[in-house]
């Protein structure tokens, strides 16, 4: 199952060197929603809190699902070939094939590395490498002394 990916995400860049400009034009795009004022008054809010989290409960859930799925493209952010199936959320290129994962964890075992197994990203052990058909592959290369 591919993840859902959130489509009301809107990117904006100004290229004024003037402070004002730029926030003269941030005020008037935040104008353009009709967003409903925010009630000073305690009671008000907690009764418009369970329409506000129905309105948004959609959306934090596809985030979440989003994180937790492959990227798209799905291929390998080092080698641009292979395709996904290593995260590590401790390394700056994230998504990687089994090779990458390979030779950059190699020196690197103690890293929080993640491998898509059975649909979802799941915590994978320094001992272990996957191979190209997502396989775990249990190695003995990391021995206490």
């Amino acid at each position: 199952m591919r993840p859902f990916k959130v489509t009301k995400a809107i990117i904006i860049f100004f290229t004024d060197d003037n402070l004002e400009a730029t926030l003269a034009k941030c005020d008037g795009f935040l104008n353009a929603f009709d967003l409903p004022s925010t009630s000073k008054n305690w009671e008000n809010r907690m009764s418009n809190l369970p329409s506000r989290w129905d309105s948004s409960r959609k959306l934090l859930f596809e985030a979440v699902l989003s994180y937790e799925g492959l990227p798209s493209p799905d291929c390998c952010q080092m080698c641009l070939e292979g395709a996904v199936l290593v995260r590590c959320t401790e390394c700056a290129v994230s998504f990687m094939c089994p090779s990458c994962d390979e030779k950059v964890h190699q020196f690197l075992p103690f890293h929080n590395r993640d491998g898509y197994l059975n649909g979802y990203f799941q915590s994978i052990p320094p001992t272990v490498t996957l191979d190209e058909n997502g396989t775990m592959q249990t190695t003995c290369k990391y021995t206490i002394p």
